[in-house]
């Protein structure tokens, strides 16, 4: 009985681990502000129509930092070993057949504070 009891106990404990979320990643106010000031309106402007808040063509959010690290319908999006080797950053710079946004090619200026962004590590609220 007590081994038994020992044993629920265990896989209740386990189970409560494996439900929760991961904490979010903690940034500084520096980060931060840059993410608000600099990166949330260039992903506004040119992304958010298809990949934002209500909206994720190809099952792929930019709305929070899970869902850029999830990835979309074809795999992860962010190599956050190799953040210039990025899927995301290889589509806005016109470089391959995916091409994002699909209307026209954002301005390099935007795309360097993109970069700057990943190699951050996705700082975001």
């Amino acid at each position: 009985m007590r081994f038994a009891c020992i044993i629920s106990l265990a896989l209740f404990s386990t189970s409560l681990v494996v439900g929760q979320e991961a904490p979010a990643k903690e940034f500084s106010a520096e980060a931060l502000a840059f993410y608000d000031k600099e990166v949330l309106p260039i992903l506004k402007t040119h992304c958010y129509k298809c990949h934002g808040d209500n909206n994720n063509k190809g099952e792929f959010s930019l709305a929070t930092r899970a869902g850029i690290l999830k990835g979309g319908e074809d795999g992860k999006v962010i190599d956050t070993q190799k953040p210039e080797a990025s899927k995301f950053l290889v589509a806005l710079k016109y470089t391959t057949d995916l091409k994002m946004p699909p209307k026209g090619k954002i301005p390099d200026s935007d795309i360097e504070v993109l970069t700057r962004w990943l190699k951050a590590d996705l700082p975001m609220r």
